[in-house]
C-alpha cells in the first residue's frame, strides 16, 4: 500500500500556524516578564524628571489616582496628588503655602 504525501500548501501552512503560535507565546511571555501583561497593575511609574544631584520628582498612578513624590536618597515625600486635568492639588497631609501663612497668623 502506498500512502501520498501531502501537498507542499499544507505543510507550508502548519508550520506558519505553529511559528506565529511560538511568537505569540514568545511575546506574551517577554510581556508577563517585564511586568506590563496583567493589566492588575496598581501601581505605575508615569513620568520621572531629574532635578540635579540625586534628587528626583516622579508622577506615579496609583488605581487611577495620580501623585507627585520627591524622592532622595534618604527619603520619599508626597508632594500633590495630580487631577486627571494636569492640574496639582496638595496631597492630603501636605499643607500648602497659602494654609501655612494662614496658620501662623492664626497662631500669632
Amino acid at each position: 500500500m502506498i500512502t501520498e504525501v501531502a501537498p507542499d500548501g499544507t505543510f507550508s501552512l502548519v508550520a506558519l500556524v505553529a511559528l506565529v503560535c511560538l511568537a505569540v507565546a514568545g511575546l506574551a511571555w517577554w510581556q508577563r516578564s517585564r511586568g506590563t501583561l496583567g493589566g492588575g497593575d496598581a501601581i505605575r511609574l508615569v513620568a520621572v524628571r531629574g532635578m540635579g544631584g540625586k534628587r528626583l520628582l516622579a508622577v506615579v498612578e496609583v488605581e487611577r489616582e495620580r501623585f507627585l513624590l520627591g524622592l532622595t536618597d534618604e527619603r520619599i515625600d508626597c508632594l500633590a496628588r495630580v487631577a486627571a486635568g494636569a492640574s496639582v492639588a496638595p496631597a492630603s497631609g501636605a499643607a500648602s503655602a497659602e494654609e501655612g501663612q494662614a496658620w501662623a497668623r492664626q497662631s500669632a
